[in-house]
């Protein structure tokens, strides 16, 4: 084989391979599909914020959790819509990020309402941090 055709296969295999890994790292992750691996008040998220238990947050990440709490603010931009969650920690909050095709359920909830959301934790900055959030339930009651 010539220089130039090994170049030429080179770079066709290496774009084959950055189009692969690109859709593998940032392909949108359908939640309901995803095995739930806790389920958590948000009290019980944000407690282990800030204490010891902080550590065992560290094996939920970029894994799907549910979070269970009452309903601070929903607000939507660019057809994306957040639900922030609050607890008893008064500065901080779980920001769920909803996919897309959930926005249709976006009407039915009001600012104090409980909801059960499940999301792909990614971490916790000042708030604790799920995206591709879908809804799971709203309590009647809330």
């Amino acid at each position: 084989m010539t220089n130039r055709k090994i170049v030429i296969i080179g770079i066709v295999l290496g774009g084959l391979l950055l189009g692969v890994l690109g859709i593998g790292m940032f392909g949108v992750k359908d939640t309901s599909r995803i095995k739930t691996k806790a389920k958590l008040s948000t009290n019980e998220l944000l407690d282990r914020t800030t204490n010891s238990d902080s550590l065992l947050l560290n094996d939920y990440i970029e894994k799907a959790i549910e979070v269970t709490g009452p309903i601070k603010d929903i607000t939507t931009k660019d057809n994306k819509t957040t639900i922030l969650l609050h607890g008893g920690h008064a500065s901080k909050l779980v920001i769920c990020e909803m996919q897309t095709n959930q926005n249709k359920y976006m009407d039915q909830l009001s600012k104090g309402d409980v909801v059960n959301i499940k999301g792909v934790f990614k971490g916790v900055l000042l708030d604790a941090i799920l995206l591709n959030c879908i809804l799971i339930e709203k309590n009647n009651n809330g």
